[in-house]
């Protein structure tokens, strides 16, 4: 009912021609601090140039996985660590403009789409003095707001439990949302983009003035989204409801509900909602989790996810001591016989060009799940 809904009123499309595409995230450009002589500085390196991921790409289908598209983080503006995003400067470790528009030239002819990140919605690093006191939103108490990454076991940020100088990267006010993209975008305009924040999370902010409440931030998200899909393709990470309609590709959907003792079991509503119109994921399979991947992947199949997996070509153990800790688990020569294998079973089960239409529990803990093609998938828990 609620897809339904969508479709009359926000004008979603249903697509009965949609391809279950496996989602590489690859890892590009990344800063670490370094001394010499006792003196710090910071360093940039590279996890996968663009020559490199041609390389993945090419085993991969040199193993019959040809059905790909590609998230491509931290190319630009700082790498991993988003520097304001108000131009596109290419990052050399990476590879130059001309590389990259040769990298997606190729990738295109092979019907690959290369979403490079970027970053409206928070910074780590402004390039002009004073420009954080302009950019930057205030909390109600009047400091600065700030993305606080959280240590799990404390549930305290990362930044009050290290003795490490973490400087939590600063919330942008909605107000310059929309200036900051046209100036990205007039300076070169990608076919596809992975948007970081805008359409995933809403920031308020209450500079004496210039309060701006989070029902209004949504409607500068939406003004700028809907400025995002006139020119390119867009994904974003773990969306919000009204971001939607303006999407290709919706990564990182929640896996499972609470798990609240007070519920019987849970439904895959968003993915039911999303289904055939859009391409989704869940978060990457080989990235630490609470769960192994074989559940993981039993997830995917009974939701009708697509596979995604975070890659990178160099091994991840160079990211020790920094803040993308992450990442430790994505040289992907250690994933390629899992990525065969979690393919197979898809391409063998003719799930690659279907897409889920029905979802019930037949048993404690066992679920079936009905694809468009009539195809049946039981998930048994046990």
């Amino acid at each position: 009912a609620y897809q339904n809904y969508l479709i009359k009123e926000k004008g979603f499309i249903k697509r009965e021609d949609i391809s279950d595409k496996i989602i590489l995230e690859l890892l590009g450009a990344y800063e670490k601090r370094k001394f010499f002589l006792g003196i710090p500085y910071d360093s940039m390196g590279s996890l996968t140039n663009y020559h490199q991921a041609l390389k993945i790409v090419s085993e991969l289908n040199e193993l019959g996985i040809n059905n790909l598209d590609i998230i491509y983080k931290g190319i630009t503006n700082g790498g991993l660590e988003n520097d304001l995003e108000n131009k596109v400067k290419f990052e050399r470790k990476v590879g130059s403009k001309r590389e990259f528009i040769k990298f997606k030239n190729k990738l295109a002819l092979e019907n690959i789409n290369v979403y490079p990140t970027t970053n409206f919605f928070s910074t780590n690093n402004f390039r002009k003095p004073f420009a954080v006191n302009r950019y930057t939103t205030n909390r109600i108490r009047g400091d600065m707001a700030a993305v606080f990454n959280y240590n799990i076991p404390t549930r305290l940020p990362n930044s009050e439990i290290t003795l490490t100088n973490i400087i939590e990267p600063k919330v942008i006010s909605p107000l310059y949302y929309q200036s900051l993209y046209q100036k990205y975008n007039k300076n070169y305009s990608f076919d596809n983009l992975m948007i970081m924040g805008i359409g995933s999370n809403l920031a308020g902010s209450y500079k004496k003035r210039k309060v701006i409440y989070l029902n209004e931030s949504q409607l500068y998200q939406e003004n700028v989204l809907k400025e995002m899909v006139q020119n390119q393709n867009l994904a974003v990470s773990e969306p919000l409801g009204f971001s939607y309609s303006y999407l290709t590709l919706a990564t990182d959907l929640p896996l499972e509900s609470t798990l609240y003792t007070v519920l019987d079991y849970q439904i895959p509503l968003v993915q039911l909602v999303l289904s055939g119109i859009v391409n989704y994921t869940h978060k990457s399979i080989n990235l630490a989790s609470s769960r192994d991947i074989d559940y993981q992947f039993l997830k995917a199949l009974e939701n009708g996810a697509n596979l995604k997996y975070t890659l990178s070509y160099e091994d991840s153990i160079v990211l020790l001591e920094t803040n993308y800790n992450e990442y430790m688990s994505t040289r992907y020569t250690n994933w390629l016989s899992t990525i065969k294998s979690q393919y197979d079973v898809i391409k063998n089960n003719n799930l690659d060009k279907a897409h889920l239409v029905d979802h019930k529990m037949i048993a404690s803990k066992v679920f079936e799940s009905t694809y468009n093609n009539g195809v049946v998938i039981i998930t048994n828990y046990n």
